[in-house]
């Protein structure tokens, strides 16, 4: 094939920022929403201290079901409650420490899988057992919660700076490399917030499947989850079901509307891809359909992905399994970029 006929796909996860060293993983999502809340002397990790959001949910109190927005002690609750019921329902499993085992490392995940147990009432409550509002209105009251929870990410990913971010000099060969044609047909995928593409490569060919920093972004569980399961796993009766459902949706990311919304673009912009690169992107469940967006708008057959050598040999037949299942016909090969935080594990 002619050299100013080939035109790559890059399809870009989180990996990518952080082998530029960004602070775009979900931990330091975490950090910014506790500088918010904290205290310098709680932020340094010093001590670990009983937290009044545990076992406790910040409640409405209005008939709207809305918090006070111009109450700040409010808000802080607010906070530190989404801090603590994300933490712990991540490391269920281990010796709870506000501090050692409350890093966020699979927040989307975590967000179909909240475990509840702790801030609702159990048998030994007698006195609220036999409220059924209570227990309704404060599952509704989690759900107003986590509706910042968007609203914070959107804040925090506006403040990441990468306007002094340096190229890697193997990834910006690769995407300038031998052209007749001074011109950069290819196209780029980013499922990341930060216009790093942009701003460090001034590539222009970028769409962001989450949103961009500055406007509207995802963040969110895959739409799938099994609301009977989820009563089940935190022992939610019957007539709370709606508010759970309520929940759900607030923590969905709805990829599958943002998928059809993008479909036309991607079709267009995918035709006549040879070769598709990976780059720091994890292949988690929740973003399969635009990988099958993709195969679906290519003749896979002639297509060749290339994954980077970065990650073992056992994480990538991981991913060459997921690609398949999203309808991928073509082959598969390997390409190295050199980094300096290349020792660091990468992350969607």
């Amino acid at each position: 094939m002619h050299k100013e006929l080939k035109k790559n796909l890059f399809i870009i996860g989180n990996g990518f920022d952080i082998a530029h060293g960004i602070p775009s993983k979900y931990s330091d999502f975490q950090k910014y929403i506790r500088s918010l809340y904290m205290m310098p002397e709680l932020t340094d990790k010093s001590y670990d201290a009983f937290f009044p959001w545990k076992y406790s949910v910040p409640r409405t109190g209005n008939l709207l079901g809305h918090f006070d927005t111009n109450q700040p002690y409010k808000m802080i609750d607010v906070l530190g409650f989404l801090d603590y019921c994300i933490s712990r329902s991540q490391n269920q499993d281990v010796p709870f420490n506000f501090y050692i085992n409350s890093d966020w490392w699979s927040i989307e995940e975590i967000l179909g899988k909240l475990d509840l147990k702790e801030f609702l009432p159990d048998e030994s409550d007698e006195a609220l057992m036999g409220d059924n509002d209570y227990e309704e209105w404060l599952i509704y009251d989690i759900a107003e919660c986590f509706k910042y929870l968007g609203k914070l990410a959107a804040m925090w990913a506006s403040q990441i700076d990468v306007s002094d971010v340096p190229p890697i000099e193997d990834f910006a060969r690769l995407i300038n490399c031998d052209r007749l044609l001074p011109i950069n047909n290819d196209f780029f995928i980013t499922f990341n917030y930060t216009p790093t593409l942009e701003i460090v490569y001034g590539v222009e060919n970028v769409v962001h499947v989450h949103g961009i920093a500055g406007g509207h972004v995802m963040l969110g569980h895959t739409s799938n989850i099994d609301v009977e399961r989820f009563c089940a796993c935190n022992s939610i009766p019957q007539y709370c079901r709606h508010a759970a459902e309520t929940l759900l949706e607030v923590t969905c990311k709805e990829t599958e509307k943002n998928a059809s919304r993008l479909s036309e673009i991607v079709s267009r912009q995918c035709a006549g891809s040879t070769d598709i690169y990976s780059y720091g992107f994890s292949f988690a469940e929740v973003d399969l359909p635009y990988i099958a967006l993709v195969c679906k708008a290519l003749d896979t057959k002639s297509v060749t992905w290339h994954l980077l050598d970065f990650d073992s040999l056992e994480r990538r037949n991981q991913y060459i399994n997921a690609i398949r299942q999203c309808g991928f016909e073509g082959r598969f090969s390997t390409y190295h970029v050199k980094t300096k935080t290349a020792n660091q594990k990468k992350e969607k």
